[in-house]
């Protein structure tokens, strides 16, 4: 707890159904007994501090609530739920009744919130009312309409929300973050608000080797007019837009493979320089 200077809270994402979580087994593939060790580990341990988790509804509602109500008397403070199963991942709609049992369940025991399905702020209001909860947790969406939860007098001009959010990478970020996130973070924006106009302009955007390029590219290709669009599900897109959008998103992946790799060598050859670097020797 002395090192956590600072820290108010800690959050554990365990709805994460990736790949690497399995291969780790952690996020969704722990079971209820392990996650909840986890919890009252780190609870009991930092007792100043907030500990909240995120977890996938399970096979049934009250299957869902149980474990919520496990990891709270656990010492949760606060569970967010996913609507999706381990299997869905991100696709389909979300199951918001799980998320309805699990308030009724754990009532003034710990807030909960709701997640999955969240593309606008009509589904804001929709998923507060049909689950009770007490708030909701956005992801992916954000990417695509990041004022979703902006004053209704915010901007939403495609063109004005990019050029703002290169700003903020150059100004804060430029030797943090790799230009293949910040590129995957604007195709996530312009896909939703207009797929035809980032095929005319994609392998521009995949050239571009800074921020400034990119934002050239931005004042050149986005009309001011073009305003940011709630992303549709990938399940109910046509086959021409999934087309484009497997496309991008699979060029994006192999970049960011690419700058894993290249990191990963980079940081080999640095650990072998430091090691075959020969050493004084002082003779007395």
């Amino acid at each position: 707890e002395q090192n956590c200077v600072g820290v108010v809270a800690i959050d554990l994402n365990l709805g994460c159904p990736e790949r690497t979580a399995e291969r780790g087994h952690f996020g969704s593939f722990l079971n209820a007994r392990e996650a909840c060790i986890i919890v009252r580990t780190i609870a009991q341990a930092l007792r100043r501090i907030v500990v909240t988790v995120k977890i996938r509804i399970q096979e049934t509602p009250e299957a869902t609530a149980r474990y919520a109500l496990e990891l709270v008397r656990s010492g949760a403070c606060c569970v967010a739920i996913h609507g999706r199963s381990q299997k869905q991942k991100s696709v389909g709609p979300a199951n918001w009744d799980h998320i309805a049992t699990t308030v009724s369940a754990l009532r003034t025991l710990a807030p909960v919130f709701c997640n999955g399905n969240i593309r606008s702020r009509k589904d804001v209001e929709t998923a507060l009312t049909i689950t009770g909860a007490a708030g909701v947790m956005v992801a992916e969406a954000l990417l695509a309409i990041p004022t979703l939860f902006a004053p209704t007098s915010r901007s939403t001009s495609v063109q004005l929300i990019s050029l703002e959010y290169l700003n903020i990478c150059k100004t804060h970020a430029s030797s943090l973050v790799p230009l293949t996130w910040i590129r995957a973070h604007l195709l996530a924006l312009l896909l939703a608000a207009d797929e035809n106009l980032v095929v005319n302009f994609a392998e521009l955007l995949f050239a571009a080797l800074t921020i400034d390029e990119l934002v050239i590219l931005i004042r050149r290709f986005v009309p001011p007019e073009l305003h940011c669009a709630s992303p549709v599900r990938r399940d109910l897109l046509s086959d021409h837009s999934l087309e484009i959008h497997n496309g991008i998103r699979h060029r994006a992946r192999v970049e960011r493979h690419r700058f894993k790799s290249t990191a990963s060598s980079r940081a080999k050859k640095r650990q072998c320089r430091r090691t075959d670097r020969p050493r004084d020797v002082i003779i007395f």
